[in-house]
């Protein structure tokens, strides 16, 4: 089976447990604002791939992710949820961990065949309303929570990713928003606040994009202790 994807990298640490390859598929429709990733968005783009050769790669590096495992990025890789099933299976066999980076905006059978071959989900809670979200993405809030709800229905591990934007998302309210989103789902073992950072400037101007947040500076470690703070119930500290 072939797939397209953007690139590989064989060694990450902040993209589920452990040292684990990361694979980004190509394609994504959502156009995030603060997208990274702006080359993984048209899919006729990127390597056209095979599972072997893939597998081949994450042999290359199999000692380091035998207590990490590989991750499915993007892009959007639930757009070639067939292909990332695939290449899970052959992960299991390999005794390797399995994780799916997304943001849960597709959910039909072929991607609830995917999750029975991924071991953690980390889903991308981008805002917490749907008018912020219109305003940030083409998909919506609705898509992501029902996802969500699959994820608990099946009792599949997931980690909420949520990206902290200065003057965008990064007020008590939308904090206390987030929270009541997130009340009661078993299936979530942790979630992650991510610092908004401005280093894909450049990726924009060799695409010829215009950058939307180009005046938006980038959250620092303070910011990040004071969401978490809010989240938890914590007093402030000074």
């Amino acid at each position: 089976m072939m797939g397209r994807i953007n690139s590989f990298h064989s060694f990450s640490t902040s993209d589920g447990p452990g040292i684990r390859a990361v694979i980004f598929m190509q394609g994504c429709p959502l156009r995030c604002k603060c997208c990274h990733n702006p080359e993984t968005w048209e899919f006729e783009n990127g390597i056209e791939i095979s599972i072997e050769e893939v597998i081949d790669k994450i042999k290359k590096g199999i000692t380091f992710y035998k207590n990490g495992g590989v991750t499915c990025s993007g892009g959007e890789a639930l757009l070639q949820s067939q292909f990332v099933t695939e290449l899970f299976k052959e992960c299991h066999k390999l005794n390797l961990h399995t994780a799916l980076d997304t943001s849960g905006c597709v959910l039909n059978d072929d991607v609830k065949e995917l999750i029975k071959y991924t071991d953690l989900v980390l889903l991308d809670v981008k805002m917490t309303t749907e008018e912020k979200y219109d305003a940030f993405a083409k998909g919506s809030l609705k898509q992501t929570l029902e996802f969500l709800q699959y994820l608990e229905k099946i009792q599949c591990k997931t980690w909420i990713r949520h990206v902290v934007i200065p003057t965008i998302n990064d007020t008590q309210e939308e904090t206390r928003q987030l929270k009541d989103l997130l009340q009661g789902y078993t299936c979530i073992e942790k979630v992650d606040f991510l610092p908004y950072r401005s280093l894909c400037d450049s990726k924009y101007e060799e695409l010829n994009i215009a950058y939307p947040y180009i005046d938006i500076p980038d959250a620092t470690n303070e910011d990040i202790v004071r969401i978490e703070q809010w989240y938890n119930n914590e007093p402030l500290q000074n």
